[in-house]
Parts: C-alpha cells; structure tokens; sequence
C-alpha cells in the first residue's frame, strides 16, 4: 500500500469528499450559493439580504406602489452582470445611461433598493455591447423563434412559409444578434445556476406581442428536476 492509500485510508470523510470534488473539476454544486460566474459566486444568503433590502425600501413613504425582485430575479442580475462586465472588458465598449428612476418605472421595484443600482447597472452595459453579424440568422435560430412564436398561439402557418419574412426582419435580426453574442458571453463566462433557479433565461424581446420572451438568453444549464421555489 502507498503512503497516498493510507494517507487517503485514514483521512476524515469530509476531506475524501473535498478531493472527489475536487476531481471532478471542482465543487460548483453547493446548497448555500445561489450562482456561479468564474471564479465568482453569489450565496443565497446574498440572495436573501438584497431581496429583504428591496422588500424594506418599498415599505418607505418613498416607494410606495413598488414591490421587491424575485430570487430569481436577483440572479438572474447578478450572473448576467459579472457576464456582462467580462464582455465589455472584451469589446471595449461605454455603458449607456440608464438610472434607477428607469428602472423604477420599468419594473415597479424600490428606485432606492440594492437591487434597482444592480440592475440598472446591468440595462447600462448591456445597452452598450456592440452587435455584430446582425443580419447573420441561421435557420436553427429561426426554427428556435418560430417555434416560441407558434406555441404562444402568434403563428399558425408553416414554418417554410414564413421563414423569409422572419429571417428579413431587422429588428428580429438584431435581437437574435444580442442573443447570440450574449450566449457566447454566458459559455465564455463559466456560469452555473443552482438547480432551483433552472432553467433562467433573461429575456431579449417579446418582439411587441405581450405574448412573454420569444427570444431570450439561456444562463447556465438548461434545467432541472428539482422543485422551484424562487419567489
């Protein structure tokens, strides 16, 4: 027997499983974070402390008529953030001006909360990243809309016939070009997503329907068994 047989022999249970993680390319799978961006992770318990931090705001005189994020809203900011930020270090870009005040308005959360200085830092770089290959649609991508499209009771002809149509459309073009870059960003990134919060997709356009996001930015693994209870 080897001095590493017996070392590992005789070694506590929590440091076998400590080198089984490590094995296996590194622990990226505990209980108590919520996300995972490199080398950076954001805890549930960071989770928690911005969405009682938001949900204390709203109670003000202030910020009455606002309400606080959802956990899965605080990730999502969060990954697409650190996601975000990797790429205009990338591209090189400058972040358009977008306040807390928008935000506010946008989505009805605390102007004055942890959570509206995040995710209006967020709308500000992803206003900035550069779009390249706008026009530059693949048939994947178009098959991937049109079939959003067609569950959401928007299209009931065949794909064939309005494949032209859709794949002409600018600003389908360019939201396809956002998602793409950004999914490039999201693989680049490094990221994984606690199983309760799978499968967490940011939304890029709901292209005017209402009808909730028919192209939208995949972060992390695409899903999960497990139960989700993100609220």
């Amino acid at each position: 027997m080897t001095n590493m047989q017996r070392a590992l022999r005789a070694a506590p249970a929590a440091v076998l499983a400590l080198v089984a993680c490590l094995a296996l390319a590194g622990c990226r799978s505990q209980p108590g974070v919520a996300a995972y961006v490199g080398n950076e992770r954001l805890t549930e318990a960071r989770v928690d402390e911005t969405v009682e931090n938001a949900a204390a705001q709203s109670r003000t005189p202030d910020e009455q008529g606002t309400k606080p994020p959802t956990r899965s809203d605080v990730v999502t900011t969060w990954v697409l953030g650190k996601v975000c930020e990797q790429l205009r270090a990338k591209q090189g870009f400058a972040k358009a001006p977008i306040t807390v005040e928008r935000v506010r308005q946008a989505e009805g959360v605390p102007a004055s909360s942890a959570y509206a200085r995040d995710r209006a830092n967020l709308y500000s770089c992803l206003g900035g990243v550069k779009l390249t290959n706008a026009g530059a649609v693949t048939d994947a991508e178009l098959r991937e809309l049109y079939d959003r499209a067609q569950a959401a009771g928007l299209v009931n002809q065949p794909f064939d016939k309005v494949k032209a149509q859709l794949a002409g459309n600018t600003n389908i073009q360019q939201a396809l070009a956002a998602d793409r870059i950004l999914s490039g960003a999201v693989r680049d990134g490094d990221v994984t997503v606690n199983p309760r919060y799978r499968p967490m997709e940011f939304p890029i356009t709901d292209l005017g329907t209402g009808r909730g996001p028919l192209i939208g930015v995949l972060l992390g693994e695409p899903g999960s068994d497990a139960v989700r209870d993100v609220n």
